[in-house]
């Protein structure tokens, strides 16, 4: 005869609850493997690309759990590997997610008019772009009706020194947002007119804060110019930057200031369709300065 105990079903033990802790009244839980993943998915969205042990470092997660979660990510297509430099990059699903955010800010909407009046009456491109992180972040551009036209892509990252947006928005935002800025930039020569160092840097941006624009000339791409300026919020703040772009030959110097002057009108329109200013949801400076590290170079 069997015995009986052996006859019962086994007991079930229930299934463990993941750690939680009460916010407001709700139950907040604390899944760990998604932490980690998100936790290594924002450090590579700010610094643009990082290899493992970098990622490993600031995330501090392991690097055997860092490279099974990175590799699941790029198999879904929300980071991808440049295998040449051993680092990691933000991917198109990532990009298609963020952009997909930020069209609802607002701020898109409310600029898509200005830019394309702009960019009608100028015949070249139009960028509009906001500080994310140490880079600046393409929001939105019209292309110009030229054939050859200048264009970077929405969603991509690009430094703030050799730029004429990262540098509208360094010249108007806070001394210690600047230091931190500064003290986090990689300095990446990408022809022989960009800046080398933070005092050059800084003596660009009184220049700008002086004739109220910034320029790239041929700093970011040989042959290629750029003007730009701050959007700003009611106190002054800048939350965006707009820039024209376009070959050197077709944006002589002594075009700039024409040029500059229709962009701080389109700048002044969006600001006042935004009833004095807007803010855009998410942190828009670091709180501390970062390890040096290469940026990306879109368009």
């Amino acid at each position: 005869m069997v015995p009986q105990a052996l006859l019962r079903p086994p007991r079930v033990r229930p299934a463990a609850r993941p750690p939680s802790r009460q916010s407001g009244g709700r139950r907040e839980y604390n899944i760990a493997v998604l932490g980690k993943t998100l936790d290594l998915l924002e450090a590579l969205a700010e610094a643009g690309r990082l290899n493992l042990a970098d990622l490993s470092r600031r995330t501090e997660v392991n690097r055997t759990s860092a490279y099974r979660i990175l590799a699941t990510l790029a198999t879904r297509g929300y980071i991808a590997r440049d295998a040449g430099q051993r680092v990691y990059l933000p991917g198109p699903r990532l990009l298609a997610i963020s952009a997909a955010f930020l069209s609802g800010l607002g701020l898109i909407q409310v600029a898509g008019p200005a830019m394309e009046a702009l960019s009608v009456e100028l015949g070249e491109t139009v960028n509009l772009g906001v500080l994310n992180g140490y880079r600046v972040l393409y929001l939105n551009m019209v292309e110009g009706h030229q054939s050859l036209r200048m264009a970077a892509r929405v969603g991509s990252h690009d430094a703030l020194h050799c730029t004429a947006l990262g540098k509208a928005l360094l010249a108007f935002t806070s001394s210690e947002d600047l230091q931190n800025l500064l003290a986090s930039c990689a300095w990446e020569q990408r022809t022989r007119r960009t800046c080398k160092n933070a005092d050059a840097l800084r003596r660009d941006l009184v220049q700008v804060r002086r004739q109220g624009f910034a320029v790239d000339d041929e700093e970011n791409e040989r042959g290629v110019c750029c003007i730009g300026v701050p959007i700003r919020d009611g106190q002054g703040r800048p939350i965006a930057a707009l820039s024209v772009s376009g070959p050197t030959v077709r944006l002589p110097r002594s075009a700039w200031p024409r040029i500059a002057r229709r962009l701080n009108l389109a700048a002044q329109a969006i600001e006042r369709r935004m009833g004095g200013g807007v803010r855009i949801k998410g942190r828009q400076s670091p709180p501390r300065p970062l390890p040096r590290q290469a940026g990306s170079r879109p368009g």
